[in-house]
């Protein structure tokens, strides 16, 4: 799903964990319907970034266990990667994902409205919708 905040599309959190190399042509056109840049893979990988980068589109292998609170490392690299993309890809996306999309890929777009400056129950409840 798509998320905007005020002019700029902030994320879109998306299932691609179980893409299989013939549906990855339809993951690639709905990343580029989102003008996606990056995507970020917070699971253990289970298909080919070669199409991806292939597409220009940068891969970001950040796994953490789900049920588990992001490393320090990962979030230090995840706000980073936000803040850079806002600053110098404003129009393009950042897609994350996990393996349901429960649990790991939303906690990370929680805390990026909440750097962004979103009070963590509005935060909470975007997510939610």
């Amino acid at each position: 799903m798509k998320r905007e905040i005020g002019k700029n599309v902030f994320l879109w959190v998306f299932e691609i964990a179980k893409v299989h190399k013939d549906a990855i042509s339809g993951s690639l056109r709905e990343l580029d319907k989102h003008s996606t840049r990056a995507v970020v893979r917070v699971c253990e990988p289970t298909y080919a970034t070669k199409p991806l980068r292939d597409h220009g589109i940068d891969v970001l292998d950040w796994e953490f266990s789900d049920g588990s609170p992001p490393p320090p490392e990962v979030i230090r690299d995840w706000l980073q990667l936000v803040r850079a993309s806002f600053r110098d890809h404003p129009e393009q996306c950042i897609a994350v994902h996990c393996v349901a999309g429960l649990g790991r890929a939303p906690v990370l777009v929680a805390l990026a409205l909440i750097e962004a400056g979103m009070k963590y129950e509005d935060a909470v409840e975007l997510i939610r919708r």
